[in-house]
Formats: C-alpha cells, structure tokens, sequence
C-alpha cells in the first residue's frame, strides 16, 4: 500500500508558489484543500496525476500559515502539512 509519507512539500516557507512531490500522486487522483486558521476552505481542487505538482497561489494565499490536506479518492491516504507563506 502506498505511503503518505512519501509526499513531500517544498520549499515551506514559501511565497505561495509550492510544489508537492511524491510517486503516489502519479498513480491516484487526490483531493487538495488549503485552509486558513479559522477553519474557513480557500482552495479545493482535484490534483493531475503526477509525481510533481507545481502549485501557484501567491495571488490567493497573503503572508501567514495554512492547512494544507491531502486526500487520496481511491486508498484513504491522508495528509496535512502546516504551509506558511512569508
């Protein structure tokens, strides 16, 4: 079964402009959602499947610190990363 904890996020701390790493995500549809430490949803969307996602939300996210999810459609893989933004 496929790991969480090979996903990786880089660089944290970011501008906004990240990227997630991993070879599970080239093989399963995942869910990413980022939210604001009040627990209010900013982004929600279904990531391409593959091994690298490069990621651009410097408009969106403004200096502080996120909740980053990650979950698989099909194997319940599950993971956060707290993600600040300088």
């Amino acid at each position: 079964m496929p790991d969480s904890e090979e996903i990786k996020l880089y660089p944290n701390p970011n501008n906004g402009n990240f990227t997630l790493v991993g070879t599970v995500l080239g093989k399963e549809n995942f869910q990413m959602q980022v939210f604001d430490l009040s627990g209010r949803l900013l982004i929600h969307r279904k990531l391409d499947l593959y091994e690298q996602q490069h990621l651009n939300y410097s408009t969106l996210l403004k200096e502080g610190v996120y909740l980053l999810k990650l979950k698989s459609e099909k194997s319940k893989i599950e993971k956060n990363f707290k993600l600040i933004v300088k």
